[in-house]
């Protein structure tokens, strides 16, 4: 597979995708990019009584979990995990916008010591006088404050001088509520991170089981313009590519050591897309009638 020799200290984080536009975000995907806002608002709307969550982060995560399009971008601190959801879809017999993707699943893996890596993600609160507790409201102002922060630019009206001040703030907020030692060198460290266009990584508080047994995590990208994404991306990544004829090998090694759907997608839904999928996969093997090319 011309798998490269890691050579790392530290922690990686990966992710598995079938196809090269699978880097985007789905709300790029989809073309939706521009109604980001709206999506989270009547997801809120509509979906307030099935959402169980304390934050912005985890809202934007049951969001995606149910299909709707969000930039939240999913990986793992398991490897094996991540080559799973590489090898989850069998080969297509449509066309391919990259002729790679005919003939490859893809990891990309990062450094987590290289990037930024928060638990917890604080926005910026100008409070007003008066408030609306709406989970999407707090999103969105997450959302333009990570954007604020990575573009250099600073927030209208914000209390601070500059934008290096606010990305200051930010940081030493995050390691005075939380159990960062030494707040001084963690918001330099990241500081400079921001100011090299690392990936920013969110490990949220875990209340969704899908993410637990995934070992899940996410990327939060600051910027929806696809081309400035990617770059972010293959600037702060190694890529793996694994020849898909060896995919009914690779799932049933990965089926012995317990990554299936069964048990890392633990919900009715995921189990009824895992049989369906399963049974064409047996189906395409036995006849010729049914294999994917």
């Amino acid at each position: 597979m011309g798998i490269p020799r890691l050579q790392y200290s530290g922690a990686f984080t990966t992710g598995g995708y079938n196809i090269q536009e699978h880097l985007l975000p789905t709300v790029i995907r989809r073309n939706m990019s521009d109604v980001e806002d709206t999506l989270l608002f009547e997801f809120e709307r509509y979906g307030a009584q099935y959402i169980n969550a304390s934050n912005p982060v985890d809202f934007m995560s049951y969001a995606q979990h149910f299909g709707l399009p969000t930039r939240l971008l999913d990986f793992t601190y398991n490897p094996f995990v991540a080559l799973y959801f590489a090898l989850f879809s069998p080969k297509s017999t449509g066309n391919y916008k990259n002729p790679d993707d005919r003939d490859y699943y893809y990891i990309r893996y990062a450094s987590i010591e290289n990037n930024i890596m928060i638990q917890h993600i604080p926005y910026f609160n100008d409070g007003p006088l008066f408030e609306i507790n709406s989970m999407a409201q707090r999103s969105m102002v997450l959302i333009k404050t990570v954007e604020a922060m990575f573009s250099g630019q600073n927030i209208s009206g914000l209390i601070f001088d500059s934008p290096e001040k606010m990305i200051s703030a930010f940081f030493k907020s995050i390691a005075i509520h939380t159990d960062i030692n030494d707040v001084d060198v963690f918001t330099s460290d990241n500081k400079n991170k921001v100011a090299q266009g690392a990936m920013l990584f969110i490990d949220p508080n875990q209340s969704n089981q899908r993410l637990v047994m995934q070992q899940g995590l996410f990327m939060f990208p600051y910027t929806l313009d696809e081309k400035k994404h990617l770059h972010v991306i293959e600037s702060n990544t190694r890529l793996i590519k694994i020849k898909k004829d060896l995919r009914n090998d690779l799932l049933t090694y990965l089926d012995t050591i317990g990554i299936n759907a069964f048990r890392i997608m633990p919900d009715l839904p995921s189990v009824c897309e895992a049989v369906e999928r399963k049974v064409k996969d047996k189906r395409s093997e036995k006849s010729t009638l049914f294999k994917k090319k």
